[in-house]
């Protein structure tokens, strides 16, 4: 027995009709619309991707409920080499 966790019309949508949109933030936004539609609760989604760019490391894609409109976050290159994010806690390491 399968487990079912996409319906078949939003599988369908993403397979043809969301080809058609032309900027990131407005796909998410379509397909936010389409799993509410479809009956999945969503109380926040965020997508994110790197991206081959001289100052920009990658985007991210925010939504939540209470907001019901997307946040575009642009992480700016050297993120990763930053001391709060090489911090112990951060890399999943406790101080000793």
């Amino acid at each position: 027995m399968s487990i079912k966790i996409w319906p078949d019309s939003l599988i369908e949508w993403i397979a043809t009709s969301a080809i058609d949109v032309n900027h990131p933030a407005a796909w998410i936004e379509l397909l936010i619309e389409r799993m509410i539609q479809t009956g999945l609760p969503l109380a926040r989604v965020k997508i994110s991707h790197q991206i081959l760019h001289p100052q920009l490391a990658g985007i991210s894609y925010c939504w939540t409920d209470s907001s019901q409109e997307i946040e575009i976050i642009k992480s700016t290159q050297g993120l990763l080499e930053r001391d709060a994010y090489l911090s112990p806690f951060v890399r999943g390491k406790r101080l000793k």
